[in-house]
């Protein structure tokens, strides 16, 4: 199961909890804003988070890629060279 599937599938668990709470909280309303506020804040911070950190990683991969993309490159350069010289 792929990182984003697990955060959507958390973010819509959360989502359902969090409003069958409100429907069915014995609490007053302006407490429950308060809950529903804090709630809110935590997951724009872990979404955030997510984000940044799939970013990182991107940005690694990228690097990674560029790097064998770069020897591989080089690797074959060295080859042309010998061939063209042996060819002379």
């Amino acid at each position: 199961m792929s990182k984003s599937n697990v955060l959507i599938g958390v973010l819509a668990g959360i989502t359902v909890g969090s409003v069958l709470g409100v429907l069915f909280a014995p609490e007053k309303g302006s407490k429950i804003r308060r809950k529903l506020m804090r709630k809110k804040q935590s997951l724009e911070e872990d979404a955030r988070e997510t984000i940044n950190e799939t970013i990182a990683e991107l940005e690694y991969q990228l690097k990674k890629s560029k790097s064998s993309l770069d020897d591989l490159v080089s690797e074959n350069a060295k080859k042309v060279a010998s061939v063209v010289n042996n060819v002379k």
